[in-house]
C-alpha cells in the first residue's frame, strides 16, 4: 500500500466517524427536544389544571360573598322595616288618650 492509499483510508475512516458521531449528536439533540417537548407539555397541563382549579375557586369565594352580602342586604330591610314598625305603634301609643292607653295595657 503506497502512502497516500493509507492516508485517504484515515481520512475516509475519519470523515466516517465524524459523520458517525455527527449522527449520534443529532439523535441525542433530537430525544433532548422530544423530552423537554414533553415536559414543556406536562407542565403547560399543569398550569392550566391549577389555572382552573383557582377560577373555580374565586368564583366560588365571590358568589358566596355575593350571598353573604345579599343576606345582609335583607336582613338590613327587616330591619328598617321593623325599625319603622316600631316607630310607628310607639307613635300611635304615645297619641293615645290616657284612657285609650289604660285599656291596651
Amino acid at each position: 500500500m503506497a502512502f497516500e492509499d493509507i492516508l485517504n483510508r484515515i481520512l475516509d475512516d475519519a470523515k466516517k466517524k465524524a459523520r458517525e458521531v455527527e449522527d449520534e449528536a443529532k439523535a441525542e439533540a433530537q430525544r433532548i427536544v422530544e423530552d423537554a417537548k414533553k415536559k414543556a407539555e406536562s407542565i403547560k397541563a399543569k398550569l392550566l389544571e391549577e389555572a382552573k382549579s383557582r377560577t373555580q375557586e374565586e368564583g366560588k369565594r365571590m358568589l358566596s360573598l355575593a350571598r353573604l352580602e345579599a343576606r345582609y342586604l335583607v336582613l338590613a330591610r327587616k330591619r328598617a322595616a321593623l325599625d319603622a314598625a316600631f316607630e310607628e305603634a310607639l307613635k300611635r301609643l304615645t297619641s293615645l288618650p290616657d284612657g285609650e292607653y289604660g285599656k291596651l295595657v
